[in-house]
């Protein structure tokens, strides 16, 4: 055994370390000790003084160790320190069980407190949180001008289409835009009563209505959760209120201005479409017939063209020039029409999968796991504590 383990075990059990307090446990002189830090070495026999004196070890007889003899080898004080730390590490395991039973109340208290005040919380302060959810698959972009638009893309009429807009769906239903067009939708409410806006139910403060419409605006953007999933062209929207009828028909409402929004925007860009269509009708109109007559002068003009490379090599020119006005005003005429249908037409924008339905349960706080964190830490912060209080008293008592 070394001395510094010798003055650390002291240090550790009893919280000395100089060496007259050492030398006075041990029943020796203050020099005896200051040569064994000399030598950094302690005797065998004090060794095992140490270890039946404060009961580390089992009896060294049953080790059946003669430490005078001459066949004692330091294998056997390998053997014994290993004993020691076995023995050192049992005697803390009962140690520290003991100091558990002797606080017992302690524990029970810590713990009963933090449980109960978790109980108590979720019950009567925490607000309860109630989350509905839908699937909705938005309607195709079917744009019936896709094949006019791209004839006419290149020939620098008009701009190429842009994207599907069913990308753009998660972006449309968290805008301020819906959110505004929501709060100012009047609601039941078991706190508030019947017909009260949602504005009124979120927003409850003394600000003027477009200050408390931008506000509430910004919290009911927060409470929705919108999940895009890419593969199956599903949007899944998740609401969450303080009340369980509440949030369904909030949802609801939801769906319904993200419908009427794409509706309008659908018709007003069916308009917009079929008034570019009427302007370039009459536009390609009169370039037709400028391109008939001019063939027509040719062919008055040149009643012998065919014997004429050069006046046939116009006359197909012209003819060219012609069909291709032709096509061009049939196209814009038949896609006049579509236009004009669809500027009329009120098809469903989003397929619902799944109708919002009234939550049975709260979505948060969980009760359950909230209480049984709430026992677990308050467990540990009592078994911690006891073992404060049980090394403070240790100490009061070596002082003493």
């Amino acid at each position: 055994m070394t001395f510094i383990e010798l003055k650390n075990f002291f240090k550790k059990r009893f919280g000395i370390e100089r060496h007259a307090d050492i030398a006075k446990k041990l029943n020796v002189s203050a020099q005896t000790v200051n040569n064994w830090k000399t030598r950094n070495q302690v005797p065998s026999r004090i060794y095992l003084e140490v270890i039946e004196k404060y009961k580390l070890l089992a009896k060294v007889d049953s080790k059946n160790v003669d430490i005078k003899s001459p066949y004692f080898s330091k294998e056997s004080l390998t053997e014994l320190e290993e004993s020691y730390i076995f023995q050192e590490n049992f005697f803390s395991l009962s140690k520290l069980i003991g100091t558990f039973q002797k606080k017992i109340k302690i524990i029970l208290i810590i713990t009963s407190i933090f449980s109960l005040f978790s109980i108590f919380y979720v019950q009567f302060i925490a607000k309860s949180v109630y989350s509905s959810t839908t699937l909705i698959v938005p309607a195709k972009n079917e744009n019936s001008t896709n094949s006019f638009s791209g004839v006419a893309a290149q020939l620098g009429i008009m701009s190429s289409p842009i994207s599907d807009t069913k990308l753009l769906y998660p972006e449309i239903i968290k805008s301020r835009t819906i959110a505004k067009k929501v709060l100012k939708r009047k609601f039941y409410s078991d706190k508030y009563g019947e017909n009260k806006l949602l504005l009124n139910i979120i927003i409850n403060s003394d600000d003027d209505f477009e200050t408390r419409l931008s506000k509430g605006a910004d919290a009911f953007i927060s409470s929705i959760n919108v999940k895009d999933k890419i593969k199956s062209g599903i949007v899944e929207i998740n609401v969450e209120s303080s009340e369980p009828v509440l949030v369904a028909e909030i949802l609801e409402a939801l769906i319904e201005e993200v419908d009427n929004h794409q509706k309008s925007f659908k018709k007003k860009q069916a308009k917009k479409k079929r008034k570019f269509i009427e302007e370039r009708i009459e536009v390609v109109s009169i370039d037709l017939m400028q391109a008939e007559d001019k063939l027509k002068t040719f062919r008055t003009q040149n009643r012998k063209y065919i014997d004429s490379p050069a006046l046939l090599l116009e006359f197909e020119r012209l003819m060219r020039e012609t069909e291709v006005q032709k096509q061009l005003y049939i196209t814009l005429k038949q896609e006049f029409e579509l236009a004009q249908i669809e500027e009329v037409e009120d098809d469903d924008i989003l397929y619902i999968i799944d109708q919002p339905e009234i939550p049975l349960y709260s979505s948060s706080p969980k009760k359950k796991s909230f209480v049984i964190l709430s026992f677990m830490f308050g467990l540990g912060l009592s078994l911690l504590t006891s073992i404060l209080i049980e090394k403070i008293e240790d100490k009061d008592s070596v002082l003493l």
